[in-house]
């Protein structure tokens, strides 16, 4: 949890979004118990890559 939480906040800095797809409920269960998720942001876990993908602006999708 620490780790990640150490990526987003590197990533943030650089003005990149972090979002986490795919993962088990138990993982989520975990980041959620951790405060990890009040980090990252709840919008930020996506249940599919596809869900993920369609969380990114439009723009910078490339009109996705």
């Amino acid at each position: 949890a620490r780790t990640l939480e150490s990526v987003h906040d590197t990533l943030d800095a650089l003005g990149i979004r972090l979002i986490v797809a795919r993962a088990k409920s138990s993982v989520r269960d975990a980041l959620r118990r951790s405060g990890t998720v009040d980090v990252l942001g709840e919008e930020n876990l996506a249940p599919s890559v596809d869900r993920a993908l369609e969380a990114i602006p439009q723009e910078i999708a490339g009109g996705r």
